[in-house]
């Protein structure tokens, strides 16, 4: 399957900018310029932070109701001191980065909950991975139907 949908398929493309761009699966170095690990953990917390931008009291309450834990706790949460690897999402928002794969596919399929498609949690998964995530992009065919519904959308908005 590949995205359909311009804000998953922007995501997309920071997903596949960082795997393009970011240190090799487990080391250290530099991402835009910050230093990085390039790890599960990080990758998850990177499209979380990133789906979270600007809104996040919103997306990560939201989240957080989907991802408890069996002890009452929630894998996202403003209360990371209780986390064993607490990673910082914006807004006082914490994710557990202590997870195994599984779980932090488990917690990623919850976007559906919010609003993302099914593909874009394949492909969230698939990034977590540390895998490319080329296959998700549309078809050059489905990216010009991408682009004249949005050409079309800007203009009746007159944008």
């Amino acid at each position: 399957m590949r995205l359909k949908d311009p804000v998953e398929v922007f995501l997309l493309y920071l997903m596949h900018q960082w795997m393009e761009s970011a240190p090799d699966n487990g080391r250290k170095g530099l991402y835009q310029g910050e230093p990085k690990v390039n790890s599960q953990m990080m990758r998850a917390a990177y499209i979380l932070k990133t789906i979270g931008f600007a809104e996040e009291d919103k997306v990560f309450n939201k989240l957080a109701v989907h991802c408890r834990r069996n002890d009452g706790h929630s894998y996202i949460s403003k209360d990371g001191g209780w986390m064993e690897k607490p990673l910082e999402l914006g807004g006082g928002w914490y994710f557990e980065g202590g997870t195994s794969l599984v779980q932090k596919q488990d917690i990623l399929s919850s976007l559906t909950k919010i609003g993302y498609s099914p593909t874009f949690v394949s492909a969230a998964d698939t990034f977590v991975a540390g895998k490319p995530v080329s296959d998700f992009f549309p078809t050059d065919e489905e990216a010009k139907l991408l682009l004249s519904q949005i050409k079309l959308q800007a203009s009746s908005k007159n944008l």
